[in-house]
């Protein structure tokens, strides 16, 4: 039941677990080449990974639209976002205070206090809390 965290800038992290690797809310994809250890996501690198990437809403530093594309790269990419995305592809989306079961996690949203979702996943004996947009209004 261990984990390793990575920060991705602004409300961006990447969470590696025993069978998973979930993104939340990435978008700064620069300097390139930085790797996880520099907040950058190279998709290649994850190619043999079972990856979930979680975006809390639509606003660009919330999501890098780079994602829609990474299903080339990544095999078993899975998307859930939240439901302000308009064109999503193949995307789950989700309203606050859903959820949703698949066969090897569990997935709940939360109101944010912007606009989206906060994310509370339980998977590979882990309860991971991602709150979205939760910034200091003030």
């Amino acid at each position: 039941m261990n984990g390793k965290i990575w920060y991705l800038y602004h409300s961006g992290f990447a969470v590696e677990t025993s069978g998973h690797f979930l993104i939340f809310d990435y978008w700064k994809d620069t300097p390139k080449g930085a790797g996880l250890e520099g907040g950058v996501v190279d998709p290649a690198t994850l190619k043999d990974k079972d990856v979930v990437v979680f975006s809390s809403h639509s606003h660009v530093d919330h999501y890098n639209a780079d994602i829609f594309s990474w299903h080339s790269l990544i095999p078993k990419l899975r998307l859930v976002l939240s439901s302000d995305f308009r064109d999503a592809g193949d995307a789950m989306k989700l309203k606050p205070g859903k959820s949703l079961s698949l066969p090897d996690m569990e997935i709940r949203t939360l109101m944010s206090n912007d606009k989206g979702v906060a994310y509370i996943v339980e998977v590979d004996g882990l309860r991971i809390y991602h709150g979205g947009d939760l910034h200091w209004w003030h």
